[in-house]
């Protein structure tokens, strides 16, 4: 009988990812056999199959009390609006290089939509890693609409002192044309990593929490943004995109290197771009598109205070 059922186990332990594999097969079976015309018409059936799908294939984890501390620079970003949050994207603290004082907060322009029709401050809030929150309201400093980002100062400077900020990567332009050429050319295969509060059901659970993508690649690009195979929903806008490597001493290295632009499914599209085992596809910013302004709010000692 022990015989038995340690078989019984065997046989499970090994079946297992082989049905998950089938169950994925029948739902992208599924989603080819759906009339095309029909899905524009009526697209709920489509939506609910890829949901499914992206729920068996979210490669997202939960930032928690004992995740990395260079995850604390990301908060949610919003209008209070008599009491309810609206408008919910992500934005991040940065400072210009490591061991800095000086801090500002980057987001996505279309974040902040609402906030210039109504002439309204937006507020961010950073959730520490000793679970208390850290709230400040948010002055405007620089808005591209075309490229979609937007910096701003923090209002109180010292509500954030606590916050550990993702530091904007070092300066190689003396040794490499590019940032780009210095990655390609120092790591090769160097993984991405995007961070956001997603209003997804799953994982996100409606943006109450920050969740985060590694380990994934670029796959393409469209004009001012990079095609990652990252997962990332609605409510990420404005996340930080970052980089990291262990130095020869082992100690762990990560900056930001881009801004979150927006998440895509692509459908059926996505096994085109092998990316079928990942339907949510996110671009980003890179920051040498928004590096100017960067530079130049910090080293204004008015604009921030430090």
């Amino acid at each position: 009988m022990r015989h038995l059922i340690l078989l019984m186990c065997f046989v499970l332990v090994w079946t297992h990812p082989s049905r998950a594999e089938e169950s994925l097969e029948a739902l992208w079976a599924q989603v080819d056999q759906l009339d095309p015309v029909e899905t524009l018409v009526n697209p709920d059936a489509y939506i609910a199959l890829m949901n499914r799908i992206k729920a068996l294939t979210d490669s997202r984890e939960v930032y928690r009390d004992g995740s990395a501390l260079y995850l604390e620079h990301s908060g949610p970003i919003y209008l209070d609006s008599y009491g309810r949050l609206s408008d919910i994207c992500t934005a991040n603290l940065l400072t210009d290089q490591p061991g800095s004082s000086r801090r500002l907060v980057a987001t996505a322009a279309h974040c902040l939509q609402t906030a210039q029709k109504q002439g309204r401050q937006p507020k961010v809030v950073f959730h520490s890693r000793d679970g208390s929150l850290v709230q400040t309201s948010l002055s405007l400093l620089a808005l591209n609409e075309e490229k979609d980002y937007a910096l701003l100062a923090v209002d109180d400077f010292s509500a954030v002192r606590s916050i550990e900020p993702l530091s904007l990567p070092p300066d190689v332009s003396q040794e490499y044309d590019s940032f780009w050429d210095y990655l390609l050319l120092e790591f090769y295969d160097y993984d991405l990593m995007m961070a956001g509060y997603c209003g997804d059901d799953g994982r996100g659970q409606r943006g109450q929490v920050l969740t985060y993508d590694h380990q994934c690649q670029e796959i393409g690009l469209q004009e001012f943004w990079a095609n990652t195979n990252c997962t990332m929903y609605p409510g990420s806008s404005g996340g930080a995109v970052l980089y990291g490597y262990t130095d020869d001493d082992g100690m762990s290295h990560h900056y930001f290197i881009g801004l979150i632009h927006s998440g895509t499914v692509l459908g059926q599209f996505t096994r085109a771009f092998g990316v079928d085992k990942k339907p949510q596809v996110a671009s980003y910013l890179s920051y040498e598109f928004m590096v100017e302004d960067l530079n130049r709010w910090f080293a204004d000692p008015k604009a921030l205070p430090h």
